[in-house]
C-alpha cells in the first residue's frame, strides 16, 4: 500500500511540475508578446516598463497594479500609441490589451 502512495505521490509531482519554456512557448502561441516588469521609478517620470529578452523596452500607458513587480514575467498581447509621448522616452508608448501571469 506504502509503495502505491508513494508512486502515486511521484506521479502528481511529475506531472504539476511542467517547465516555463512549454508555458511561455504555449503563450507565444497563442500571440502573447514575454515580457519582463522592470521598475523604472528612480528615473524622473518613468514608472514602471516592460522589456522583452532582447532588453527592447516598451512604456505601458496604464499597468495595473497586480502586476507592478519588478522582475515578474508576463505575457502580453498589446498595440503601440501612435504620436503618443510621454516625460519617461522609456521606449515606444503601448496599450496592453491583454495580459497573462506566467509561472514561475
Amino acid at each position: 500500500m506504502d509503495k502505491i502512495k508513494v508512486f502515486l505521490l511521484f506521479t502528481i509531482f511529475i506531472i504539476g511540475c511542467k517547465s516555463t519554456k512549454t508555458i511561455e512557448s504555449d503563450f507565444i502561441k497563442q500571440g502573447y508578446t514575454i515580457l519582463t516588469v522592470l521598475d523604472n521609478r528612480n528615473v524622473d517620470g518613468c514608472q514602471f516598463l516592460l522589456a522583452d529578452d532582447n532588453n527592447k523596452r516598451y512604456e505601458p500607458s496604464v499597468l495595473p497594479d497586480s502586476v507592478k513587480v519588478n522582475g515578474l514575467k508576463i505575457g502580453v498581447k498589446f498595440s503601440f500609441i501612435k504620436g503618443g509621448v510621454s516625460v519617461c522616452m522609456g521606449g515606444p508608448l503601448i496599450k496592453v490589451n491583454e495580459i497573462v501571469y506566467l509561472k514561475k
